[in-house]
């Protein structure tokens, strides 16, 4: 059975195209000014831009990121200090307030798929020095207790839905002024919309499936210790904030999401019960539950030898990629072993949607497959 990614029929798109010219269902932002831009990348230039971030400003982030979300700072002259992320996926709250200096002007707190990070107490003291606190729930959409607390909030709805682009700003306090967006690239808009019909068709033509499975852009292909990431995820100065498409601004009108978090629990759920005695994974979280109201982006498992992992699913029809295994060329992370840890061992399994109890045990017996394979290793 193949267990691919969110994919989009031409029909759904153009639906998508008809609902975009306003966006409705998200009144938990009625307060709020909102952004609705081309990426999540975007909409983080986007801030930096409203808060005047530039040269002799710090941006603390975390040490486990994917690194598109810090170039657009780095890009506006700022300098990245990074902070302490766990083997767990938690951020060490102690440590990121030790780096804070007079220069800093933002941290960024990153909510690990679908799980909200603690940040209650570092609300506390950012308010005290007048620095701001950036939200990343990229990977956490309708996840509840996230994106409101801070000064601003990030989302990249494409991350969750079956979006040809999107990212959104939310600003608890946006400075007088006008900011002007450039409209949406119909090219860059075409060619995601095509590639999602591409993933639709995936799942009743198999000659289209068997084309893609060894398709290696989601997993860098080089020798180096540290890989970087790749080119695209870097911002580009001569690039511009662009606003998000009808397309993308159609699927959140018409989304449903109190279903997609119940699907992607349900999934969750059964997945993770499933794997519980799988030699050879280990589990982000230990193996927890989800608490209340979160949505998650996928099942996070740490495994060794991941390019091995990533051929093996993708070739049983798992979709899944060596998830943020480039590093930004233009940091020192020699200071963060548990980070690179994370970056070079962590698989998301798929949990989203579109997929149904079936794929499930699917997913899980590919699991079993690879890991009772000869190449894989049995000590996590």
């Amino acid at each position: 059975m193949y267990c691919g990614e969110m994919g989009r029929s031409p029909f759904e798109l153009f639906a998508d195209w008809l609902s975009g010219s306003q966006l409705r269902g998200f009144a938990q932002w009625a307060e709020q000014e909102v952004f609705f831009t081309d990426s999540g990348r975007a909409a983080i230039r986007l801030a930096a831009e409203i808060w005047n971030i530039g040269n002799n400003d710090d941006v603390i982030a975390p040490a486990y990121n994917c690194g598109s979300e810090i170039s657009p700072f780095l890009a506006v002259g700022a300098h990245i200090k990074m902070y302490r992320v766990d083997s767990n996926g938690k951020i060490d709250v102690d440590d990121l307030v030790s780096r804070i200096t007079p220069r800093t002007r933002v941290v960024i707190v990153t909510h690990y798929f679908g799980r909200p990070s603690e940040i209650g107490a570092l609300l506390d003291i950012c308010r005290e020095r007048q620095i701001m606190v950036l939200e990343d729930c990229a990977l956490s959409l309708f996840s509840k207790g996230i994106g409101h607390l801070g000064d601003a909030a990030i989302f990249s709805p494409r991350k969750s839905l079956p979006a040809c682009d999107g990212g959104i700003l939310v600003l608890r306090h946006a400075p007088a002024g006008e900011y002007s967006l450039k409209r949406a690239a119909p090219v860059a808009t075409a060619r995601s919309a095509l590639s999602l019909m591409k993933k639709w068709s995936q799942q009743w033509l198999p000659a289209v499936r068997r084309s893609s499975q060894h398709d290696d852009t989601n997993c860098v292909s080089t020798n180096s210790a540290l890989p970087d990431m790749p080119q695209s995820y870097y911002w580009n100065n001569g690039s511009f904030v662009r606003r998000g498409s009808r397309f993308g601004r159609g699927v959140l009108s018409r989304i449903d999401a109190i279903e997609v978090v119940r699907k992607r629990r349900e999934n969750y759920a059964h997945l993770s019960r499933r794997l519980s005695d799988v030699p050879g994974i280990g589990f982000l979280w230990g193996g927890e539950s989800l608490a209340e109201g979160v949505c998650p982006l996928g099942l996070p498992i740490l495994v060794d030898d991941r390019r091995h992992w990533w051929g093996r699913l993708n070739a049983a029809g798992v979709s899944v990629s060596c998830w943020w295994e480039g590093y930004h060329r233009g940091i020192d992370w020699s200071e963060f072993p548990e980070a690179r840890m994370l970056k070079d061992r962590l698989i998301l399994l798929p949990v989203h949607q579109g997929l149904n109890t079936h794929h499930m045990q699917s997913v899980a017996e590919a699991v079993r497959t690879v890991s009772a394979g000869p190449n894989s290793k049995r000590h996590i």
